[in-house]
């Protein structure tokens, strides 16, 4: 296990939680596009759907990165797991899980 990757673990953390967000966001944009669809004309809706593709595009960009960081987290908990020592494991999981 690379000291760096547990030490950007907390960091790790907050940046899954922060592409949350932004993924709620492009739902919510996603959804508001698909609802005025019906009321536009053909020219705005071919932009609109455009616009709508690129969203996905930007929403699977991100999804990917999520599933990164939760490989690399559930490595650092693994690798935590399987500390022998208690009192070390728990120190580590003071300073680094709980931050």
């Amino acid at each position: 296990m690379d000291r760096e990757i547990i030490s950007q673990y907390t960091d790790l953390k907050r940046e899954k939680k922060d592409i949350e967000e932004k993924i709620s966001a492009l739902d919510r944009q996603i959804n508001a596009i698909e609802r005025h669809l019906f009321t536009l004309s053909e020219d705005e809706k071919r932009n609109l759907m455009i616009k709508k593709m690129l969203l996905g595009q930007r929403k699977a960009c991100l999804s990917a990165l999520e599933l990164e960081i939760m490989v690399q987290t559930n490595e650092v908990e693994e690798f935590i797991s399987h500390i022998e020592d208690s009192l070390i494991r728990r120190i580590i999981d003071y300073r680094v899980i709980e931050g």
